[in-house]
């Protein structure tokens, strides 16, 4: 859509200001008309835009604990679950420069002791593998700053009913990523290449909603829940059930590049939902209501998420590795390294029961950002689906570190 230089300077212009750059205003169709100004003002741009602003790890600390110091340590009984989520980490974590920077003054090698440990050790009871655990790793409490509190969240496996064929049943598609789509694997910033040789955004989701990728072959499947499918781009992944009883697995293969824009946020704006009863429940129950204005809804949210099929044990987080239900957790990866065990000290939304269970840093997300900040997996079903929703309560976490 950014196809000519007047609507890259804007978009470039958008990004500044995203960034808190105050910049006059101009007429920009005459900018694009003086090439020696516009080049100048371009690079400037491009300068600015093209570097990534960093967190303010120096505030980030922790300090080692003991074991026994750990707030329900000893009452976690499924804490062999955690281990195996471990292991499927390992062969990501071995792979690679072992002189790499995984954070916290560790290299990539510290943690290959860990894992050779864990991929020729199969724990047969919980105690062996908080066993594992202690002779492996140190825990250390995470702040930032005075903080050690931050918000924990849920996300799970959307599970959908779709052919591999349009009907007037299934009707809604879900789409391969374009063949001009564009992921830088290290930022994982997606795109297509802009008119000044950079990424800029790809269709915004109203456009791909009208259209714009009609007629591409790019259809992996059909279909029949518009809001269901709206969900599946914020999991990023889904089970979808074909009318022929197969089930198809869909992972996260890149998105349009453009930002995310919560839509519980537009509905608390427009008086439509009470702040007290906000989740993601609400928010479906919202649109079913009102599906003449659901599509105008989702377009409030410009990001769109493309899928590939895989098969065998997934989902697959984004360290590479299969998640485990109520194990894996999304994190911010600029502090907290992928496949670091995390002791996580929260509790549940609607009871209080505590969460007090030990979590594998195995993901991330758009809107996973922050020092101490998790996206818990709850897994698939109509369990999961509920636990995701209700998830936001704000809660610790303790980052076992090699010994």
């Amino acid at each position: 859509m950014l196809n000519n230089p007047t609507s890259e300077i804007s978009y470039y212009f958008a990004k500044l200001q995203a960034l808190g750059v105050n910049l006059p205003r101009l007429n920009l169709l005459g900018l694009a008309r003086g090439p020696i100004l516009c080049f100048g003002l371009i690079v400037f741009l491009l300068l600015l835009t093209g570097c990534k602003t960093g967190h303010h790890s120096s505030s980030l600390s922790v300090k080692e604990k003991s074991f026994n110091s750990l707030p329900g340590w000893e009452k976690d009984d499924k804490v062999h679950e955690a281990f195996h989520a471990f292991r499927k980490s390992c062969p990501v974590l071995l792979k690679g420069d072992p002189h790499r920077t995984m954070g916290f003054g560790t290299k990539a090698k510290d943690w290959h002791s860990a894992c050779k440990r864990a991929l020729s050790h199969n724990p047969k009871t919980h105690h062996e593998a908080r066993e594992f655990f202690e002779e492996h790793f140190r825990p250390h409490h995470v702040k930032y700053g005075p903080k050690n509190q931050g918000v924990f969240t849920g996300y799970y496996e959307s599970e959908l009913r779709g052919s591999r064929h349009k009907t007037d049943e299934y009707s809604h598609p879900i789409y391969a990523p374009p063949k001009d789509l564009i992921c830088h694997a290290s930022s994982k910033s997606c795109g297509k290449k802009s008119f000044f040789g950079g990424i800029a955004p790809h269709h915004d989701r109203q456009a791909i909603h009208e259209g714009a990728l009609k007629n591409k072959n790019l259809e992996i499947v059909w279909v029949d829940d518009p809001v269901e499918s709206f969900f599946m781009h914020i999991q990023g992944s889904a089970r979808v059930v074909l009318d022929n009883g197969k089930v198809v697995r869909l992972m996260y293969a890149g998105s349009n590049g453009h930002p995310f824009v919560p839509i519980g946020r537009v509905l608390l704006e427009r008086k439509q939902v009470r702040p007290e009863s906000m989740s993601m429940q609400s928010i479906r129950k919202w649109m079913k209501d009102n599906p003449h204005e659901a599509t105008k809804l989702m377009n409030k949210n410009p990001r769109y998420i493309f899928f590939k099929e895989f098969h065998g044990e997934g989902p697959i987080g984004c360290m590479g590795a299969p998640l485990t239900p109520g194990r894996s957790l999304a994190v911010d990866r600029a502090f907290i390294p992928m496949g670091a065990p995390l002791w996580v000290n929260t509790h549940y939304p609607e009871n209080y029961f505590k969460i007090q269970r030990l979590f594998i840093a195995q993901d991330t997300g758009s809107a996973i950002k922050g020092p101490i900040r998790g996206d818990i997996f709850w897994g698939y079903g109509k369990e999961a689906t509920h636990n995701a929703g209700k998830t936001k309560v704000n809660g610790e976490y303790y980052i076992f570190l090699p010994s």
